[in-house]
């Protein structure tokens, strides 16, 4: 079973979570399928700030 949390920072990108790999031909299957089941992450929205103050 494989459980990833990917969080992407300014400075860093942080991966964390758990992967049990068991002795069997299905344990082994698992860490080699992972670079097939991570998807590439979507670009971030852009939205506005509420605590900037409006100019004038």
């Amino acid at each position: 079973m494989l459980t990833l949390k990917v969080e992407n920072g300014t400075g860093r990108l942080a991966l964390y979570g758990s992967l049990d790999v068991t002795r069997d031909q299905q344990g082994l299957a698992h860490p080699r399928a992972l670079p097939h089941t991570i998807a590439a992450p979507e670009k971030p929205k852009t939205v506005k700030n509420l605590f900037a103050r409006p100019c004038s």
